[in-house]
């Protein structure tokens, strides 16, 4: 079942991209973060992977 999901995921990330490619769009892939975290797993990420994907994506927007 995880691979068949997986696999989805995989799937729809590149469609994602194709339909994104060639038009003023960043795309932001922040899976690893969410789903290597050492926090208990829940299918929401914990607060501080939030926190952390916001930091991200601030930094693309205003480098300090």
């Amino acid at each position: 079942m995880y691979l068949a999901v997986t696999g989805l995921a995989l799937q729809l990330d590149r469609i994602m991209r194709a339909t994104f490619q060639g038009i003023n769009v960043a795309i932001i892939d922040v899976w690893q973060m969410t789903s290597c975290h050492y926090s208990k797993e829940n299918i929401h990420p914990n607060p501080t992977v939030i926190r952390n994907e916001i930091d991200l994506l601030l930094s693309f927007i205003s480098p300090v």
